[in-house]
């Protein structure tokens, strides 16, 4: 038996987790995975991190994922402050010459 391959593919697939959870993760709601994982196999919430981490680790398409899911977010928020600021300015001038 081939034991680097099997090193690789073990490092390739890393540890695996319960559909639900992978699929909570995948959503972007990371907390709510470890949440659940640590729920579900009794473990604490640092374990829990731990895991969910090797898991991200091992799966480049999740942390694609999340890193997009993270940029669109800080993006949006970015916006919205943009928004507001200029609607705040605006009222402001409003109530200044009004």
């Amino acid at each position: 038996m081939d034991h680097q391959h099997d090193a690789e593919h073990e490092h390739q697939h890393g540890p695996a987790l319960p559909r639900l959870i992978a699929d909570t993760l995948m959503e972007g709601r990371s907390l709510e995975a470890i949440s659940l994982l640590a729920r579900e196999q009794n473990i604490s919430l640092q374990e829990a991190r731990v895991r969910i981490d090797e898991y991200i680790e091992h799966h480049p398409e999740v942390y694609r994922q999340l890193e997009e899911m993270r940029r669109e977010s800080s993006s949006n928020l970015t916006r919205f402050v943009m928004v507001a600021g200029i609607v705040l300015a605006l009222t402001v001038l409003w109530l200044i010459f009004e």
